[in-house]
């Protein structure tokens, strides 16, 4: 009796520790600690004190999106690139498994593959086929680049990723899903890793989603939302918490150009082009209004970002945007399983 009543102090003990470590883990940002770097007056006349290294904080990488510098294309690189897509496909795999789906000799379309590493991984676990898509007509809209020294520079990223990884069945074409040209009743799986946000037109494409995939064909999308306290990524990150969501479209510009005016291209761009403000609800309405049923929506955050949530923040967000509610503000990575039915 005595060795079972330790064995329960030392659970009891430790269980607190635990909490405690989550719990400071956990602590909110300390925004009164961080020197101040100015007031920004919107034109509701609120004023907004804005934070030196906050957005470093919310966002790691938001003090350098203006000046991002080319990819250096080497082995170590594309191997790192490689090992994070393994990551990716480990985390999301026991949800394919789930709906019942297998990867073994299934047609598989990556939409938004960028330089095609996850699509690499795929072709490891026996995937049939696998297509990979992007389109550099949006990622030239939504950074001011070349058109084709994006897609040039894509192509040879790709082929150094394809003959490192010897993945003989990956293919690679342009096609924009807002638009899509690919075939209907074609593929059993379609993933995407943070694309929903920044889809033209997310409706159009749950639509042709719907159409290319097979009967009861899946489609699995991570995503971080445009309105999440870091969906500014980088370039619409803001000095104050949740900046951009509170800021209407003209103050946002006013922002740029009295506070950031070195960036004010770039982040226009991103900003105008690069992301949609697509809703928790709106994803779900457009997924069923296209014949997709979604059997997840799976959404996750920071229990510290609850608690840098208040009245103001909320307020200001909702009347700049009706159709959200505080889901879309709390959650910074949204997994969604969409069905084609049978």
């Amino acid at each position: 009796m005595k060795l079972f009543n330790k064995f329960l102090s030392w659970a009891v003990a430790k269980a607190k520790k635990s909490r405690l470590l989550q719990n400071l883990a956990e602590k909110p940002i300390s925004i009164d600690k961080l020197p101040q770097m100015g007031v920004f007056v919107d034109s509701g006349k609120r004023s907004h004190i804005l934070y030196q290294n906050l957005r470093e904080i919310i966002k790691p990488g938001s003090s350098k999106a203006s000046s991002i510098k080319p990819i250096v294309k080497n082995n170590a690189f594309y191997l790192q690139k490689l090992e994070e897509a393994d990551l990716d496909l480990a985390s999301i795999h026991p949800l394919i498994q789930a709906t019942g789906k297998k990867l073994e000799n299934a047609v598989v379309l990556e939409i938004g593959c960028d330089i095609g590493s996850f699509c690499c991984t795929l072709a490891k676990h026996g995937a049939e086929q696998i297509t990979g898509t992007d389109t550099s007509e949006y990622k030239s809209s939504s950074t001011n680049d070349d058109r084709r020294l994006i897609q040039t520079t894509l192509e040879d990223e790709r082929k150094l990723l394809v003959d490192l990884s010897k993945s003989t069945s990956v293919v690679f074409k342009e096609d924009d899903i807002c638009k899509s040209s690919l075939p209907s009743d074609t593929f059993d799986i379609v993933f995407s890793f943070d694309v929903l946000e920044h889809l033209s037109n997310p409706k159009n494409a749950f639509f042709h989603i719907q159409r290319i995939l097979k009967p009861g064909g899946i489609a699995i999308h991570r995503y971080n939302p445009f309105f999440s306290i870091n969906g500014g990524h980088s370039a619409c990150t803001l000095d104050f918490l949740w900046g951009h969501v509170r800021l209407n479209s003209e103050d946002f510009v006013k922002y740029l150009e009295q506070i950031r005016p070195h960036e004010l291209e770039y982040a226009k761009a991103f900003y105008f082009n690069g992301l949609n403000r697509m809703s928790l609800r709106d994803m779900k309405d457009f997924s069923t209004e296209v014949g997709l049923e979604v059997l997840g929506s799976l959404q996750f955050g920071k229990e510290q970002t609850m608690r840098m949530f208040n009245r103001d923040i909320w307020e200001e967000c909702h009347v700049n945007y009706k159709n959200i509610c505080m889901e879309d503000l709390v959650s910074s990575k949204v997994v969604v399983i969409q069905k084609k039915y049978e």
